[in-house]
């Protein structure tokens, strides 16, 4: 699998990791703004960054996943209750 994801992003030239350095950037504004967690947002832009080392790009994508995976799970929404007319 990473020498076909290297393929790939050497093929395209590095594009999908400049896609997704601005997508993670998005993301950041977005968390910061809803007051969420932003760690797996600031490993993903540090991942798009340094996403071109073979073996140190794999590895931090694998952890940026992780980090955003379980981001998103902890991530709870707030509904406020409904109040009823008795």
């Amino acid at each position: 699998m990473p020498v076909l994801g290297g393929t790939i992003i050497i093929g395209l030239a590095w594009t999908p990791l400049m896609l997704m350095l601005a997508l993670h950037i998005i993301g950041l504004v977005l968390s910061i703004k809803s007051n969420m967690k932003k760690v797996g947002h600031i490993l993903g832009i540090v991942t798009s960054c340094v996403g071109f080392i073979p073996f140190v790009g794999m590895v931090l994508h694998i952890l940026t996943a992780i980090f955003l995976l379980i981001e998103a799970a902890k991530n709870e929404v707030e509904i406020s209750p409904l109040k009823h007319a008795s």
